[in-house]
């Protein structure tokens, strides 16, 4: 899958703001943007309140959000965090995926960077996001790593 997403410092900005300040608690939002095939642009980042039982390892987006937000027809991905360990698909995440995974295409997840090597140079003590595009075979749903850049206009 050859995907390239485009994220302006502003949303950047406002996804790292969300997960600092929900800290230790998972963020989560909706991302909103366009999609043409192979490049997308994230152009803005809804905070969305997480209804998790135990959010502090897992999320779950207020539910009259999502459903309002599947009528948006520039919906095009999910963000979380994991606030202390690397923004990688836990098992959770693949469990819960097919719970969304139709209608959305991307999937962001913030972390902590385990090595200073990848320490972006925007991120503070190690925070970084990764983006994953939301692949389907038949109904099973998979995450495949995906470009991710930052544009220069916000």
């Amino acid at each position: 899958m050859n995907q390239f997403w485009i994220l302006p410092p502003k949303v950047r900005d406002e996804l790292l703001s969300d997960g600092l300040q929900r800290h230790p608690e998972e963020a989560c939002g909706l991302l909103f943007g366009t999609f043409d095939g192979q490049i997308g642009f994230i152009q803005r980042y809804l905070p969305v309140v997480n209804h998790s039982m135990a959010p502090l390892h897992s999320f779950e987006l207020d539910p009259a959000v999502w459903v309002r937000s599947n009528f948006d027809t520039q919906l095009i991905g999910i963000y979380h965090t994991h606030p202390n360990s690397p923004p990688l698909p836990s098992p959770e995440d693949l469990c819960q995926l097919p719970n969304f995974a139709a209608q959305i295409r991307l999937y962001l997840i913030g972390g902590r960077s385990p090595s200073a090597q990848d320490k972006p140079s925007s991120g503070p003590d190690g925070f970084r996001i990764q983006a994953y595009a939301i692949d389907s075979n038949d109904g099973d749903y998979t995450l495949l790593t995906v470009h991710l850049q930052d544009s220069k206009e916000g």
